[in-house]
């Protein structure tokens, strides 16, 4: 069982955060997800406690986030699924059962997600859609999205992703982010 166990992402050559993944045996989704944020010397540790479905699939998570400084927040994560076992929907509350968000992919008829639909819920409102571009191999090379915004994806020859340009609304790249992999066995 292949699975993420950590992540550490780098700015400008410095460690910005260190995820650290743990699992229950024989699952994908991970239990506990603890994050160290190397320049503030801070952390969060996120607890999921996953509901399955008909699919095999969690159809419900409740998620505990305690930061460093003791601060608790919970919500909960409703997934839809299509008829073919995929998620379309992901639909977060908070605990009193107020919306916070709701994710809908659009998938086409071999489960390539066409564009996702972003929505916040609260305060400040906001909608967002991003539409996806694949190449000959079926790997996503961009996405353009309802707010100008663009991303570029390049590929090393395995398969894995090497880069990612982020471009802002005027067209400029604003962030590229660079990808180096570690294995271990």
């Amino acid at each position: 069982n292949n699975v993420l166990t950590s992540l550490s992402i780098s700015r400008n050559g410095e460690p910005f955060n260190t995820s650290l993944y743990t699992y229950q045996q024989g699952k994908k989704e991970p239990e506990t997800i603890k994050v160290l944020f190397h320049q503030t010397d801070d952390s969060m540790v996120t607890e999921n406690n996953y509901y399955y479905g008909k699919y095999d699939k969690p159809d419900s998570t409740f998620i505990t986030q305690t930061e460093r400084d003791g601060n608790v927040s919970t919500s909960k994560v409703i997934a839809r699924y299509n008829d073919a076992g995929e998620v379309v929907q992901l639909y977060t509350l908070d605990m009193s059962g107020e919306p916070l968000e709701m994710v809908t992919y659009e998938l086409d008829d071999k489960g390539k997600v066409q564009s996702v639909a972003h929505t916040t819920y609260g305060e400040k409102p906001k909608f967002t859609q991003t539409f996806f571009s694949y190449d000959q191999n079926g790997r996503v090379v961009s996405t353009n999205n309802t707010t100008n915004q663009k991303q570029e994806f390049f590929y090393l020859p395995n398969g894995l992703i090497s880069n990612i340009y982020n471009y802002n609304p005027e067209g400029k790249l604003e962030t590229e982010y660079i990808f180096e992999y570690s294995f271990f066995e």
